[in-house]
């Protein structure tokens, strides 16, 4: 029997499950920053969205995918292919196009992960669709924090 079938059995006995006790423990050690400010253990940035879609909060991962701090430390911690598998667990417009821009960006983000700020800029600051998109518009507020000198290659109505 492998060790987490061992772990979940021992802990289902106290109502829990070795995800759920996984998740809190990581949660508690997160702190008021949530889990942006998550630790470089090998294992907390790898398998963290796993866990929260197979928790079913899918709601809290799509908040999370969509945050820039976390993309950025993500990709920093992992490979811009542990990012984009992330984006694996949602079917969600929004969640699309941030995968899509990662995706069309990638051997750039492999030679120099600090450029993820520009790539999401370049690829999704101009886009009419967008304007209305709450999400959207925070990541790449977000974003433009990160990039400050950042400007749009054409004029338009955001900046």
């Amino acid at each position: 029997m492998r060790l987490l079938e061992k772990s979940n059995n021992l802990l289902s006995r106290h109502g829990t499950n070795v995800r759920d006790f996984l998740l809190a423990a990581y949660r508690r050690q997160c702190g008021q920053h949530g889990w942006v400010s998550g630790p470089n253990d090998g294992y907390f940035f790898e398998y963290l969205c796993m866990h929260l879609h197979s928790a079913g909060r899918d709601n809290e991962l799509k908040l999370l995918l969509l945050d820039f701090d976390w993309i950025q430390n993500k990709l920093e911690a992992t490979s811009v292919l542990a990012l984009l598998n992330d984006y694996q667990w949602l079917e969600d417009k929004d969640i699309e196009r941030v995968k899509n821009v990662l995706s069309k960006g990638g051997l750039i983000l492999l030679k120099n992960k600090q450029e993820l700020a520009i790539q999401l800029l370049d690829n999704l600051w101009g886009d009419e669709s967008l304007q209305d998109n709450k999400d959207i518009q925070a990541l790449l507020y977000q974003a433009k924090e990160a990039a400050p000198d950042w400007q749009p290659a054409f004029p338009t109505l955001n900046g």
